[in-house]
């Protein structure tokens, strides 16, 4: 049960930050919305974000797949918190290959987890209804 609720915060906070990384995107701070997606990946793998990032895409999927806190559900949010920041830095920051990394990175825990992969962004309606339906779920409404 204590296994099961802490996975439903660590599910709830994911989704929040990668809502804060929407918003901070639509107000025009890309530098905040990367930096919300770094925290957020941190958070959900109980290590630091920057160092996390800095693995080869084999390495983070494998290092992910590791640690107790990891599940397929908080793995497929952090997959598409690197896609949705791949998009950020390719067309906000002008950062081709380190979108491209995260690209890969995403790709490789969708390969460690047996994700489908599919690189497509999540937006704020998108991001809202999964908020919705995870505080239903944890009674934080």
């Amino acid at each position: 049960m204590l296994q099961q609720d802490y996975l439903m915060r660590l599910i709830l906070m994911s989704v929040q930050a990668l809502m804060g990384a929407v918003s901070a995107r639509k107000d025009g701070d890309p530098d905040l919305a990367v930096m919300r997606i770094n925290e957020m990946i941190g958070t959900a793998a109980d290590m630091d974000g920057d160092v996390l990032l800095s693995l080869s895409p084999e390495s983070l999927g494998t290092i992910l797949g590791l640690g107790d806190a990891m599940n397929d559900s908080v793995a497929e949010y952090v997959m598409r918190a690197l896609v949705f920041e791949a998009d950020v830095l390719r067309n906000e920051k002008g950062d081709p290959g380190l979108a491209d990394i995260r690209l890969a990175q995403a790709r490789g825990i969708a390969q460690a987890f047996a994700l489908d992969f599919d690189p497509t962004v999540l937006d704020g309606l998108q991001a809202r209804e999964l908020l919705d339906d995870v505080q239903g779920l944890t009674g934080n409404r």
